[in-house]
C-alpha cells in the first residue's frame, strides 16, 4: 500500500509540473503573439502615407487625426486591443501620444535605449519595457527618403495579456528585484515581497510569494502551497541584467476538476521543466 501511495503521489506531482510548464508556454505564446500584434500595427503606422506627409510637413495635429481614423477602423473591424500609441520627433521627443492630445516635447532619448536602438539601426524593435508600467512596447522607424524622421511606439499593457490568461485559468505574476527599479511614484504603490516589487499580478497569493522569496526559491522554476501549484522564469533585460522573476500560478482544485487543458505535447512528449527554463531565458526580456 505504501509503494502504491508513493506511486501515485509520484504520477500525481509529475501531473502538476506538466500543467505548470504548460501554462508558462501558454503565457510565453501569449507574449509573444502580443509582441508581434503591436510589431505589425507600428510597422503599419510607419509606412502610412498619411502619417508620413504630415511628418514632412512637420504637422502635429494631422498625425493625431490620421491616427484617430486608423482607431475607429481598427474599432469598427474588431481588431482594436488596448492599445496607446505613441510618435516621437527625429531628435526622440515626444510629439504625439494617444492618451494625451496636449503632451509633447519630452526628451527621451536619455532613458528610452529602445528609440536609441531604432534611430541608428533604422530597424524595428520590440520588447518588454518597464516605465511607468510594465508593457509591450513596439517602435518602428518613420523614414523619409530613406532618413529617420521620426518613430512610432505601440503599447500593449501587461494588464490585457494578464486577462486573456485569467479566461485560460492562468494566474499571472511579475516580480522585479528592487535593485534595479529607479524610484518612480508609481512604484510606491506596488505590494513589495522580499527583495522584490510585485508589478503584474492577477493572484491573491502575496504571503506564499514571500515565504517563497525568504527562501530565496523562485529559482527552482516549480514551487506549490496547498492552494496553487507555481512556474517561474528569470527575467532579464537587454543587457542579460537578471531583473527578477515571471510567475504563472494553477488553482489544484481547479486541476482536480478537469478544468483544464494545458498541456503542451511535442514529438517527444511534453518538455521538462528543466529544459523548459534554459530555452526560455533569452525569451522573456525587460529593458
Amino acid at each position: 500500500m505504501y509503494g502504491v501511495h508513493t506511486i501515485n503521489q509520484s504520477i500525481q506531482q509529475e501531473s502538476l509540473e506538466k500543467q505548470v510548464e504548460s501554462a508558462l508556454w501558454h503565457a510565453q505564446e501569449a507574449i509573444d503573439s502580443q509582441k508581434r500584434e503591436a510589431l505589425a500595427f507600428s510597422l503599419f503606422l510607419s509606412r502610412s502615407p498619411s502619417i508620413k506627409e504630415a511628418y514632412a510637413r512637420h504637422d502635429r495635429e494631422a498625425v493625431q487625426r490620421a491616427l484617430e481614423a486608423y482607431f475607429d477602423e481598427a474599432a469598427m473591424a474588431g481588431n482594436y486591443h488596448a492599445m496607446e500609441v505613441q510618435f516621437h520627433t527625429q531628435t526622440l521627443h515626444a510629439w504625439v501620444r494617444s492618451w494625451d492630445k496636449d503632451s509633447y516635447g519630452m526628451p527621451l532619448s536619455e532613458f528610452r535605449k529602445g528609440l536609441v536602438h531604432v534611430k541608428e539601426s533604422l530597424k524595428p524593435h520590440v520588447s518588454i519595457e518597464l516605465g511607468k508600467r510594465l508593457n509591450i512596447k513596439a517602435i518602428a522607424p518613420i523614414l523619409l527618403e530613406g532618413k529617420f524622421a521620426g518613430s512610432v511606439e505601440v503599447i500593449v499593457g501587461f494588464d490585457t495579456l494578464s486577462e486573456q490568461l485569467m479566461e485560460k485559468g492562468i494566474e499571472l505574476m511579475v516580480l522585479l528585484d528592487k535593485a534595479y527599479l529607479e524610484i518612480a511614484e508609481w512604484e510606491s504603490s506596488k505590494h513589495r515581497i522580499g527583495d522584490f516589487v510585485l508589478i503584474s499580478d492577477t493572484c491573491p497569493c502575496e504571503v506564499t510569494l514571500e515565504e517563497f522569496a525568504h527562501a530565496r526559491a523562485f529559482s527552482q522554476g516549480f514551487l506549490e502551497d496547498k492552494q496553487r501549484v507555481y512556474g517561474f522564469l528569470p527575467l532579464f533585460n537587454v543587457d542579460a541584467t537578471p531583473l527578477g522573476f515571471f510567475g504563472v500560478a494553477l488553482n489544484k482544485y481547479e486541476l482536480n476538476k478537469g478544468n483544464f487543458a494545458l498541456v503542451r505535447s511535442s514529438g517527444t512528449g511534453v518538455l521538462p521543466v528543466a529544459p523548459l527554463l534554459e530555452q526560455s531565458l533569452p525569451k522573456v526580456k525587460i529593458q
